[in-house]
């Protein structure tokens, strides 16, 4: 028939929603017959992307950062999204000084001296 092929499990996720058996996405239980008696008929509406992979394939992630810079795909694999994500945050944390307790106590005892108190005796 024109059915295609069921290509993923059905499943139950922790919120109720249930997994489309062809194309892996998740709707409430009220909406999952509907929507998969219409899904299994359209072979175009999961065209393959750009990199000739699935689009809404359950293995895919929606890497926002990438469609709004236009930097990369879109849709990677959850194993590129990771390595990106840690990559990211690699790249923002600075190597932590330890002088912030000293700044933050000059910075209150400039504060004290700002509202009329007495400067506190130097601890140095």
């Amino acid at each position: 028939g024109s059915m295609e092929q069921p290509r993923f499990d059905p499943e139950v996720a922790e919120d109720g929603r249930m997994r489309c058996v062809h194309c892996g996405r998740l709707f409430n239980s009220d909406r999952i017959d509907q929507h998969q008696s219409i899904c299994g008929k359209l072979k175009t509406a999961r065209p393959k992307g750009a990199d000739g992979q699935q689009t809404q394939a359950a293995t895919k992630v929606y890497d926002a950062s990438a469609q709004r810079t236009g930097q990369g795909s879109a849709f990677v694999s959850a194993r590129q999204f990771e390595r990106k994500q840690q990559e990211k945050l690699q790249s923002t944390q600075k190597p932590k000084s330890g002088s912030w307790k000293r700044q933050h106590e000059e910075f209150v005892a400039a504060c004290r001296v700002g509202r009329g108190g007495e400067p506190p005796p130097s601890t140095k």
